[in-house]
């Protein structure tokens, strides 16, 4: 019998069938039905990435409207409809939710760079040199390939790592590890992956699944001041090798070195975020020092290119519209939005410039692009609004009867508009062509 009840009736004959054939108690639990409404009957499942599906709502409303005011005379200007975004976020630069978009195919710039250096290896020196090591990229570039047990072996390995690059000629070698804040502009999506959680780090404690385990941040965290507690405890002094740590300690100023000669590590007592600009700091304190050569090893240090010629955002969000040859969401961004980014990028440069000052003096990220919301940073994307809530030619009011649109009290009439078909006022409406706003009030 269930085949005679389409899927709005089953829930019912189910629920009926269930109770009169078992006794079911007045405050027993029933089974949720996923049942479509009016607000879910056109949300459509989208995978964003692989950790995260997020239900969009079909936007047909700028589509109606558009050719409910070509219908009734209006003229419709792309140029200026594309001013505005067509979605509640720009979609060539931030994700449904409100988060900027992960920059994923930056290191293809860097294989095109790479594709025709012969050599890989760093030129033997004969000056006295120090070796830089990105400490996070060098964790996620080892893995766990020797299949340690433990986070004391695989600290240990990783030591073993840090130490082989002394050599005659390379007598200090540096690591430094990015810091994980809170509220951070480089918009880490703390506490979304797939990840174990796992809190702090000891030698006998278990490693497990590696690879869910160092998706989460806290634990990139935790696995910082482990190593690098480790190493300022396990080294030990070495007469005329120099290992220096920092960033990952959770004394966020803390700086080790197993140079005992040297009387203060004040130039390297930094507060800098990011490992990138670490390097930056440490290069120039070897240089100073008198080393001759400084080699970095960090895989995804960061590329910068950029090229402008001169031409206008909006014109070239048109043209691109136009020749219907590009999905919606990858129209360039309108000035409005591409003027936020632009701020939000010029403070990361703002950044990288005070690289060799250890605690630089930086303005607010909330002057720069971004703002709080419940205690959580986030990028301010654009100050218009969109173009289906804000275009003119776009406007329909909602009067009553027709008689209400011969004042300025009609939305059309302020804007010297004449209702459409799609105005709530109908048929009868008197404002059947553009009134002029001088026209004495009723």
């Amino acid at each position: 019998p269930e085949a005679l009840f389409d899927n709005s009736q089953l829930p019912a004959y189910t629920f009926h069938q269930h109770s009169s054939e078992q006794e079911v108690k007045f405050h027993d639990s029933l089974k949720q039905q996923k049942l479509k409404t009016f607000e879910t009957l056109y949300s459509v499942p989208v995978s964003l990435d692989k950790d995260k599906t997020v239900a969009i709502k079909a936007d047909r409303d700028l589509l109606r409207r558009v050719v409910v005011a070509l219908e009734s005379g209006r003229e419709v200007d792309v140029d200026t409809l594309l001013q505005r975004e067509l979605s509640p976020v720009p979609l060539s630069i931030a994700t449904l939710d409100g988060c900027l978009r992960l920059a994923s195919s930056k290191s293809d710039l860097g294989n095109i760079l790479q594709k025709n250096v012969i050599q890989s290896q760093p030129p033997i020196s004969h000056h006295k040199t120090c070796t830089i090591i990105d400490g996070m990229a060098a964790v996620q570039s080892l893995g766990n390939t020797t299949g340690a047990k433990s986070f004391g072996d695989w600290s240990d390995n990783f030591t073993a790592f840090v130490v082989s690059h002394f050599s005659d000629k390379c007598t200090r070698v540096d690591v430094v590890f990015d810091r994980y804040l809170p509220n951070s502009i480089k918009g880490r999506k703390t506490g979304k992956s797939k990840g174990i959680r796992r809190y702090g780090a000891s030698r006998e404690q278990r490693i497990g699944n590696w690879d869910r385990f160092i998706v989460v941040e806290e634990n990139k965290a935790s696995l910082a001041h482990f190593l690098s507690t480790e190493m300022s405890k396990r080294y030990g002094t070495h007469p005329g090798h120099a290992l220096v740590v920092s960033g990952g300690f959770r004394e966020i100023l803390k700086v080790w070195s197993s140079d005992a000669s040297r009387e203060s590590l004040q130039e390297l007592s930094s507060d800098h975020e990011e490992a990138d600009t670490r390097i930056v700091l440490h290069a120039r304190d070897a240089a100073v020092r008198g080393y001759r050569q400084v080699n970095v090893l960090c895989r995804d240090t960061d590329l910068y290119n950029h090229g402008t010629d001169g031409v206008d955002i909006n014109e070239e969000r048109a043209a691109a519209f136009r020749k219907v040859k590009k999905n919606l969401d990858s129209l360039p961004p309108t000035k409005d939005a591409l003027h936020r980014h632009i701020r939000r990028a010029n403070f990361q440069c703002m950044i990288r410039k005070k690289a060799k000052e250890p605690r630089p003096s930086l303005s607010s990220p909330e002057e720069n692009g971004w703002f709080y919301k419940e205690g959580i940073l986030k990028p301010k994307l654009m100050n218009q609004e969109e173009v289906s809530a804000s275009c003119l030619q776009l406007a329909f009011c909602g009067c009553s009867s027709g008689n209400s649109c011969i004042n300025r009290r009609c939305t059309c009439v302020r804007m010297s508009l004449g209702c459409s078909k799609g105005c709530k006022c109908g048929d009868v409406c008197r404002n059947t062509r553009n009134i002029s706003l001088d026209e004495e009030e009723v």
